[in-house]
């Protein structure tokens, strides 16, 4: 009987340990597949969106700095800012009733447009994270270009008071032209943080001149406007050597 009892203690303390290590591994997964960008599709707003002003909750354009970035939504009233057909084009977003538009690259002038968040926790030191965002080319849009970037900070980055390009290196980068006006495009790329990073900035951080393009449509006004919607900011494994 009290050998019974042994065997069934045992038995129950097994089973314990196994429900343990499932929730730790669970625990574990949970946490490292977190996405660190809070609003990340850009749903949560202040007021529906009838002009140019910024209404994402969380999101903000870039201080001192005089480049418009704008919502959409489908609650907008007008078409101007309305989604799925508004005043640059027409598109579905990628996640959910929202999206921003950025001026990436103005071909003639240096004009820029930039957009930032605080993360939900700062890096951590040495390990290594995975940015991610999707981009759709406008059909407004006269040409396509390379050169959409991310860069995370310790401190928010400050303009200028001018509408420039920001003088700063990206941690992500795309390297490829980016011309699809249909389907949605993903930005990404890993990095290691060096720690405290939690400021995240989305825009064009290099010169006309350095920034690949192509003319995808004839127009007066000539720009790359893109799409932006489904960002992510989530710790990973290191890169593969």
């Amino acid at each position: 009987m009290e050998s019974t009892q042994i065997n069934r203690l045992r038995l129950t303390l097994k089973k314990l340990k196994f429900l343990f290590l499932v929730a730790s591994l669970f625990y574990f997964e949970s946490s490292n597949c977190q996405n660190l960008v809070d609003n990340p599709s850009f749903e949560n707003y202040s007021e529906c969106p009838s002009d140019n002003t910024f209404y994402a909750t969380g999101w903000y354009r870039v201080a001192h700095h005089n480049g418009t970035v704008d919502y959409l939504n489908t609650c907008a009233p007008f078409s101007y800012v309305s989604i799925p057909a508004n005043r640059f084009g027409t598109q579905e977003p990628y996640d959910g009733n929202a999206y921003i538009g950025l001026v990436f690259l103005n071909p003639v002038s240096t004009y820029r447009e930039y957009i930032q968040t605080n993360l939900l926790s700062p890096l951590v030191a040495g390990q290594f994270y995975k940015v991610s965002f999707l981009v759709s080319l406008t059909d407004s849009s006269t040409h396509a270009m390379n050169n959409i970037g991310a860069v995370l900070t310790n401190e928010p980055i400050i303009g200028n008071d001018d509408m420039e390009q920001l003088v700063i290196n990206p941690q992500i980068n795309s390297s490829l032209i980016i011309r699809d006006k249909i389907n949605w495009v993903e930005v990404s790329g890993v990095f290691k943080a060096e720690g405290g990073e939690e400021f995240l900035t989305l825009g064009n951080f290099h010169s006309n001149e350095e920034t690949s393009k192509e003319i995808v449509m004839n127009s007066a006004q000539k720009t790359s406007y893109h799409l932006v919607d489904f960002v992510q900011v989530v710790q990973t494994d290191a890169p593969r050597t």
